[in-house]
């Protein structure tokens, strides 16, 4: 049981040595079906770690993905800010225009 373990064990990370297994004789066989069954456990697991890591970037990535695209436009204008002067613009005018991001109740971004 000891040596199917770590066989399959060190199957995952790429080591297929099976060749200690001949050496005991009739229960060679039991050997062979706790180690494949070992092996296609682990590969499942470390497949459904996979996904769950994925899922996990993928959830985060999209909270914040509206945020990120205002942030992304502010960021164009602010680089851009030199071909339009504020001051040359605004300076026949009484009040500044000031644009804010509200957040309302059912998670939709307004500007």
């Amino acid at each position: 049981m000891a040596l199917a373990s770590l066989s399959s064990f060190s199957a995952a990370f790429g080591t297929f040595e099976t060749a200690n297994f001949e050496k005991y004789g009739a229960h060679q066989w039991l050997l062979w079906c706790i180690y494949v069954s070992l092996t296609l456990t682990l590969s499942l697991v470390m497949l459904n770690m996979i996904i769950a890591l994925m899922g996990d970037t993928y959830t985060q990535v999209m909270a914040i993905q509206k945020e990120e695209r205002i942030h992304a436009k502010c960021r164009i204008i602010h680089e851009n800010e030199f071909i339009f002067s504020r001051f040359k613009f605004f300076k026949n005018f009484r009040y500044i225009i000031i644009a804010s991001v509200d957040k309302l109740d059912d998670d939709t971004i307004t500007v």
